[in-house]
């Protein structure tokens, strides 16, 4: 599994941080979208090894579950809510 987040702010860092942390995905496995590359949770969380993008629409986002921050979870492949 893998997983995007529309934004890089701070709920994204702290999920990613958390789910490496328990094990649950590796950074690898994680990319956000920032169109800002010079924030400092973009900065934590390129560190961290997490994949980055500018745009929400990158191809790279595609075949992931998407969070957004407004608290929506996305299956972006079938445009569905996720389970």
């Amino acid at each position: 599994m893998s997983m995007g987040f529309i934004g890089a702010g701070q709920l994204a860092y702290a999920l990613a941080r958390g789910f490496t942390a328990a094990g649950i995905l590796s950074a690898h496995k994680i990319i956000a979208s920032s169109p800002e590359m010079d924030l400092p949770t973009v900065s934590a969380l390129r560190k961290m090894g997490v994949n980055l993008t500018p745009s929400p629409q990158s191809d790279s986002l595609h075949d992931q579950h998407t969070c957004g921050s407004a608290g929506g979870c996305y299956s972006v492949r079938h445009r569905h809510p996720c389970p």
